[in-house]
């Protein structure tokens, strides 16, 4: 063997800048090189651990390929506490922030304990799966959460509608109901065009659309004396159905006209309610010149309702059968119907 050896001062190779290249050689046969502009190339590499094989060039602001032959071996980078990124050769899969080499369960694993930040608050925060082009009806991008092997208790999916490019999804929620280690079921659906549906039900007939809580003011037109109005209501809207309740205490209501409430908090359906009743006994304190047991109806696609005499009958009450004139009006009520 052969020592090149410079106790002076460094060992210079290529003094005088020409722009060669540095050979090195064993056995008449090329080992490896160093190029003028400081490429270094090498047939093996021997150092601390298990050989780097097979490198034929490393520039660090290049393209490189790690275990090009696909060798089944690991790849690993080591951090301070822990293998801040571990590989698996036989799968591929990936652990973050582990501190054993345990088997990847996932294609991406993420220690326990760690949380995974992906973009800021002024870009794309996650994207968890994304599909291009036209993708299939019925395709799904999920997220499972909690605990299971095959299937986790808890999954999140988006699901494809239609097959257009740039076409809707439908967000489901499922969940595990038994310990057996099954796809969870689906419980809420909410559906692309809108609306909620519940158990696997699709139809968007079936989808509860709209929640509403809120106050109305119940008030009464076409009266001749309407004075001292104290009234009151409040109303909640699940889906089409709207159920109200309300409170009338008035010192003067008289007139000839028809009786009718106005100020409901939506119109009514004028397919349905033409004549619904939506106000049956409405109290001791109504006008005693008739036997007829006051009500008050659903006037179809309107705000309000009419006052009529009985149960199915078409004589409407005027104001003054409504109040006589003796005391306060005092009326509490509560009633539903379907709106538009």
């Amino acid at each position: 063997m052969s020592t090149l050896k410079s106790s002076a001062e460094n060992l210079t190779l290529n003094a005088d800048g020409s722009g060669n290249d540095i050979i090195f050689q064993s056995n008449a046969s090329q080992v490896g090189s160093l190029t003028a502009e400081g490429v270094l190339t090498a047939t093996s590499f021997a150092g601390s651990g298990a050989a780097l094989t097979g490198l034929s060039s490393f520039d660090p602001d290049g393209a490189q390929v790690f275990n090009e032959s696909g060798a089944d071996v690991d790849f690993r980078i080591e951090a301070n506490t822990s293998h801040a990124f571990f590989m698996d050769g036989t799968t591929g899969k990936i652990n973050l922030g582990h501190n054993t080499n345990e088997t990847p369960k996932g294609i991406l694993n993420i220690d326990t304990g760690q949380k995974l930040n992906l973009g800021t608050s002024t870009e794309t925060a996650l994207i968890v799966g994304q599909t291009t082009g036209a993708p299939v009806t019925g395709a799904l991008c999920q997220i499972g959460i909690g605990s299971g092997n095959n299937y986790r208790s808890v999954v999140i999916s988006s699901i494809r509608t239609n097959a257009s490019a740039y076409g809707t999804d439908d967000l489901i929620f499922a969940l595990k109901s038994g310990t057996a280690d099954v796809a969870p079921t689906e419980r809420v659906r909410m559906l692309s065009g809108g609306g909620i549906t519940f158990n696997g039900d699709t139809a968007a007939a079936n989808a509860l659309d709209d929640y509403e809580e809120g106050t109305w003011t119940p008030a009464f037109s076409g009266a001749t004396v309407n004075t001292g109005a104290s009234n009151s209501g409040t109303y909640i809207k699940i889906g089409q159905f709207v159920h109200c309740t309300f409170a009338i205490e008035q010192s003067a209501l008289t007139g000839g006209g028809i009786a009718t409430m106005t100020g409901l908090p939506y119109s009514t359906s004028a397919a349905t309610q033409a004549s619904a009743f939506a106000v049956q006994d409405m109290g001791h304190t109504l006008n005693t010149v008739s036997t007829d047991n006051g009500r008050f109806r659903c006037v179809a696609g309107s705000a309000s309702l009419q006052g009529v005499k009985s149960l199915g009958s078409t004589t409407y009450m005027n104001y003054d059968q409504l109040y006589d004139g003796s005391g306060e009006l005092n009326i509490r009520g509560a009633f539903s119907y379907r709106s538009t």
